[in-house]
């Protein structure tokens, strides 16, 4: 955090957040599709904006992503590749297990502009991606985004989706239209 006083909502999101964290932890079940509320940093992590409004840095998105994610995606996509759901086929592939669906590791990104943008990035968000590197069932995602550039009333984040182990998986460029 920067210097500025957390506010109260944003407390209130932290601890619970934390508390969630806890009971997932305890249980020992993986998160869910559904579980996005509690993994989604809503708090800015820097409070300082430039003069367009936008925040210079997003907070963040959080996922580890698991196998039954996997395949809820691949009935819901449509994409029943055997690289994603078939560990024999994948132990032949040069990534030598199944890989999760880039689609699914990207929606990270569009998690975090939505809860910083709402509205604004459902209607017109813009996204330019590039996937790095795979991303494997059990592995811990992250999505950060730090302002670029902000003229004409649209905000330019560098956007990235990184590993558990630091490694960028997906980056890119996120653009909204602010008051929009």
């Amino acid at each position: 955090m920067s210097g500025a006083p957390e506010t109260l909502r944003a407390a209130e999101r932290r601890v619970a957040h934390e508390q969630a964290d806890a009971r997932a932890d305890a249980s020992g079940a993986p998160e869910t599709l559904g579980a996005t509320e509690r993994r989604v940093a809503q708090e800015q992590v820097d409070a300082r904006a430039d003069a367009s409004g936008a925040p210079e840095t997003l907070g963040a998105a959080e996922r580890r992503i698991a196998q039954e994610q996997v395949v809820a995606y691949a009935d819901a996509s449509g994409d029943h590749n055997p690289l994603h759901l078939d560990e024999e086929f994948a132990k032949g592939t040069p990534y030598g297990r199944p890989i999760v669906h880039g689609m699914l590791a990207l929606s990270l990104l569009s998690e975090m502009m939505t809860a910083a943008f709402g509205g604004a990035w459902l209607r017109g968000g813009r996204l330019k991606a590039r996937f790095r590197a795979p991303v494997f069932p059990g592995d811990a995602i992250r999505a950060s985004g730090t302002l670029k550039r902000a003229e004409g009333g649209v905000a330019v984040y560098e956007a990235a989706v990184v590993n558990q182990d630091g490694a960028s998986v997906i980056t890119g460029e996120a653009a909204v239209t602010l008051n929009g």
